[in-house]
């Protein structure tokens, strides 16, 4: 059985909805979110570091939908922040990996308020990751999963600091 995934101009569409600052379609209902209990933590401790670009310290999953697992990890000498990674193997999902990556950098940019850091970094960034997430082919639900998460990141300013 096939499972549905999102076209590329549905994720485009749901982003743009998301930077009005309206609800798209997808996003109506949360997703079905589980324990992420079955995940490898040595695996997703190196799947953070790579993504990143920098090591880190106790990396858990928190949550999964699909195959993408929400992780909380402590940079070395920094705050606890968050991220996505996806829990497949391909090309797309070091694509994905990478564009987390710059979405976390660009989480590090303080120093300059918050509605020049939506403009300049969180709109873009938010952006970048929706188009490496449409290469993945995400079921709704996976896209629900990412889609609300990265949103919150970038409207709620919760940014990493040094």
């Amino acid at each position: 059985m096939k499972v549905q995934t999102l076209k590329r101009v549905e994720l485009s569409q749901a982003v743009n909805t998301i930077l009005k600052g309206q609800i798209p379609p997808i996003l109506q209902d949360p997703p079905e979110v589980t324990e992420a209990t079955d995940i490898d933590h040595d695996m997703v401790t190196v799947m953070a570091a790579v993504a990143l670009g920098w090591p880190v310290l106790n990396v858990k999953p928190v949550a999964q939908v699909g195959r993408f697992v929400l992780t909380e990890y402590t940079p070395i000498g920094r705050a606890d922040p968050d991220m996505i990674l996806c829990m497949a193997s391909g090309r797309e999902v070091e694509n994905f990996h990478k564009c987390m990556g710059v979405f976390q950098k660009k989480r590090r940019h303080n120093g300059i308020d918050p509605g020049t850091w939506f403009d300049l970094h969180g709109k873009p960034a938010l952006k970048f990751l929706a188009s490496a997430l449409w290469l993945l082919d995400p079921s709704p639900m996976e896209a629900n999963f990412v889609l609300r998460w990265a949103a919150l990141v970038i409207c709620n300013y919760r940014l990493i600091y040094d």
